[in-house]
């Protein structure tokens, strides 16, 4: 058997519930944030740093250990990358919306959708799970999300339902050349990328 490159193996688990976030802190996981309201997301990232703060004892520097996964189209025109996101961000809900994944959303008044609902691209943007735009819109989102959590792990998913290998490929392009050196701490941002 080889042995891991690293040791301890880092072991990221995603966060979904107080009750994962409760064993992934316990546990000493790091934490994978994805499918959230900007307002969830945040309170997240920030309680996982305290729960590892109660447990361990251990003050996290403000991206530390924790990351966030990305749903990112990239177009010419702000129209275009709708074009590109909608048909599979409509089937990706089509899934996960009878599973209750758009309960993750907050309405006017701050409280989750109601189980089922299916958000639309636009309401998805809103947000703030979805980037899709020019790579001066995306980036321009990445940036603020770093301002506002020290994000340092970012893990793009930029193939969805319905894309061809080739499409997946030009995403991740565009990403690495037009979005990722306008990144702040480009040199200490971590981008991984999914397809």
């Amino acid at each position: 058997m080889p042995k891991p490159l690293r040791t301890p193996v880092e072991i990221w688990q995603p966060v979904t519930s107080p009750k994962t976030a409760e064993f992934v802190a316990q546990e000493r996981h790091k934490a994978v944030f994805w499918f959230s309201n900007r307002q969830n997301l945040r309170r997240g990232w920030h309680g996982y740093a305290d729960l590892i703060e109660r447990y361990h004892g251990v003050k996290l520097a403000p991206g530390e250990d924790r990351q966030v996964v990305l749903n990112v189209h990239i177009g010419d025109t702000h129209e275009q990358a709708l074009a590109g996101a909608r048909n599979g961000h409509d089937e990706f809900f089509r899934f996960l919306a009878p599973y209750g994944r758009s309960r993750s959303y907050l309405d006017e008044e701050g409280k989750p959708w109601e189980w089922g609902r299916m958000p639309t691209l636009e309401d998805s943007i809103a947000q703030g799970a979805w980037y899709v735009g020019t790579a001066d819109e995306v980036a321009e989102q990445i940036v603020a999300l770093q301002d506002d959590l020290g994000v340092s792990y970012i893990t793009i998913f930029p193939h969805f339902p319905g894309m061809v290998r080739a499409q997946a490929i030009e995403q991740i392009e565009r990403f690495a050349r037009d979005v990722q050196p306008r990144l702040r701490f480009a040199a200490q941002t971590q981008v991984e990328v999914k397809a």
